[in-house]
């Protein structure tokens, strides 16, 4: 039964399991009835693809398996160190779930930094993983993608949804429904629109502290295709491409469950109030280094420029924004939205249209 009841949790996940076990204690006989209505909860929802799967798939056929595997033991692993329970995996696609319902406001601030923490982790782990490191040398992929490395995007947005099965007797899948888990998917896929590795909604930065926030930068205004309200867009700048690959870990001696025990011990005391979630990207030494090419005169620079644009001065906006991108050797955002303005600007004077309000229709 044991053995029942961890493959059961394995399949579905820690929320999953959950879901259907509720649902079993309803249902007759002990089999999951879907036919129940679902559970409205508040949570962050984060979705992480893996970029140009498609044709990793193509070039490592049977091997894409181990590939996908290898990604994501780091991404479930960060996530569940930092209080989130991955859902779903959709081909390259990971849908992780971190629940707010019954919290105080104070601790649902500190959940929504360690979902932020976590996706930055989870992008410096893929690219000192030495596991990950060898497809850079793969013959079929560079051969198709050259100068091949394993990139990830990551959204992450927060609100309601259903909580609850969905399927019927012959499958059944523990699943989150609403607009919000949609608007968290589009928000992934703006990163390649914006050419970043992580973007946040306004939603995430309103819930996090003064001194995180510090650490995003407001990138653009937008309304995704079906939505009716404007969105804030941020991100937090990080280069990758700068970390070193690092050994890989050999695995550790003790057993399975003193690991765990350690594990849980060292979640619990991310809950101190000594603890400041935002002090890692000046303690661990990834963080810093990946950020250490986005300097201070980028960002004020870049902040001018983005408002300039919102108010519709967009020449004076595309000049300094292009300044801004000079700073540091190209900046995404910036080249976005400098092809943006000159795609809709007058072609007399390059002013903004009459008609624009700071927010775009972003489609994707």
């Amino acid at each position: 039964i044991i053995k029942i009841g961890s493959l059961l949790a394995l399949g579905f996940g820690e929320a999953g399991a959950e879901i259907i076990g509720s649902n079993m204690k309803v249902a007759e006989a002990g089999i999951a009835n879907v036919m129940v209505p679902g559970k409205r909860v508040v949570a962050i929802f984060g979705f992480c693809s893996v970029r140009d799967f498609t044709v990793a798939t193509e070039i490592l056929q049977d091997k894409v398996m181990v590939f996908v595997n290898a990604i994501g033991e780091i991404v479930h692993g960060l996530v569940e160190e930092y209080f989130g329970a991955p859902n779903k995996n959709v081909g390259e696609s990971f849908l992780l779930v971190w629940r707010l319902n019954l919290m105080s406001s104070s601790r649902r601030r500190k959940t929504t930094e360690f979902a932020v923490l976590a996706f930055c982790k989870v992008l410096a782990a893929i690219n000192v993983s030495g596991v990950l490191a060898e497809y850079r040398e793969h013959p079929g992929l560079l051969m198709k993608l050259p100068g091949y490395r394993v990139q990830m995007g990551f959204g992450l947005h927060s609100g309601w949804a259903i909580e609850g099965a969905i399927g019927s007797e012959f499958k059944v899948d523990a699943s989150y429904l609403s607009a919000n888990v949609k608007l968290a998917n589009s928000i992934e896929t703006a990163t390649q629109t914006y050419d970043v590795n992580i973007l946040l909604s306004g939603e995430i930065y309103s819930g996090i502290s003064h001194e995180m926030r510090r650490l995003c930068r407001q990138i653009d205004v937008v309304r995704f295709p079906g939505s009716t309200s404007a969105m804030r867009l941020f991100t937090i700048d990080l280069e990758p491409t700068r970390v070193k690959v690092q050994p890989s870990p050999s695995r550790p001696e003790k057993s399975r469950y003193k690991l765990r025990m350690m594990r849980e011990a060292t979640k619990e005391a991310r809950w101190l109030a000594t603890y400041i979630p935002s002090d890692q990207f000046t303690s661990d030494q990834l963080l810093v280094t990946m950020r250490e090419r986005f300097v201070p005169s980028f960002a004020q620079r870049f902040e001018m420029g983005f408002r300039n644009y919102e108010c519709g001065e967009w020449n004076d906006a595309c000049r300094i924004l292009f300044e801004a991108s000079e700073i540091i050797g190209g900046d995404g955002p910036a080249r976005a939205l400098i092809s943006f303005m000159n795609s809709i600007s007058s072609p007399i004077d390059g002013s903004a249209p009459k008609s624009w309000r700071g927010v775009r229709l972003l489609v994707l």
